[in-house]
């Protein structure tokens, strides 16, 4: 896991450890690697989470019919946007380069946690 971080500029390490640390903290949560880091509570089938080495983003997974108010609700507060892919229906997503603070994004993450099935 650690190699995979070190694959981002300084900047997008210390981000990227910062939420991976905070959601791997959570309660009953496992990670996988693939073409990045990928969180998911044990107790849900689908992950809530991913850090991307694939445009160096950051993922909240949600249901499907919630993305959009999820999106609408955060898209004042933080750099966000929506995949053109019709694949990444579930997904929000936002470039590590943009996230300034852990803090910044910890609620996004806790309702992605929270809600993913």
């Amino acid at each position: 896991m650690r190699e995979l971080i070190q694959t981002f500029s300084t900047n997008e390490q210390q981000i990227a450890k910062e939420i991976f640390d905070y959601a791997y903290s959570l309660e009953e949560v496992d990670y996988y690697l693939a073409d990045g880091i990928m969180v998911r509570r044990e107790t849900r089938r689908h992950k809530f989470l991913s850090i991307s080495t694939k445009g160096n983003r950051v993922l909240f997974h949600l249901p499907i019919e919630l993305r959009d108010s999820v999106f609408d609700q955060f898209k004042e507060k933080m750099k966000i946007y929506i995949p053109v892919d019709p694949r990444d229906k579930n997904q929000i997503d936002m470039k590590l380069k943009d996230i300034v603070t852990l803090e910044s994004i910890k609620e996004l993450i806790n309702l992605a946690y929270k809600e993913r099935e």
